[in-house]
């Protein structure tokens, strides 16, 4: 088996810089999509949305709470 090669600190660094808010683009551009395809409510739609912030948001509740401390 041949060792995998190091990423570059710089490759890390830019891919985990878009990789938010390309999932974030691609998010709300899919919601209109997923209602007509899948015939969904607005409140149907609405819970992925939720979940997806509740997600992003939870970590910084977190570190703001952290930093408060320090």
């Amino acid at each position: 088996m041949m060792p995998q090669p190091t990423p570059s600190p710089r490759r890390v660094f830019a891919t985990a810089c878009g990789v938010p808010d390309g999932s974030t683009g691609t998010l709300y551009l899919l919601l209109p999509l997923w209602r007509a395809e899948f015939t969904l409510s607005y409140a149907a739609v609405g819970v992925p949305r939720a979940l997806y912030s509740a997600v992003l948001a939870g970590p910084q509740v977190r570190a703001a709470g952290f930093a408060a401390h320090i």
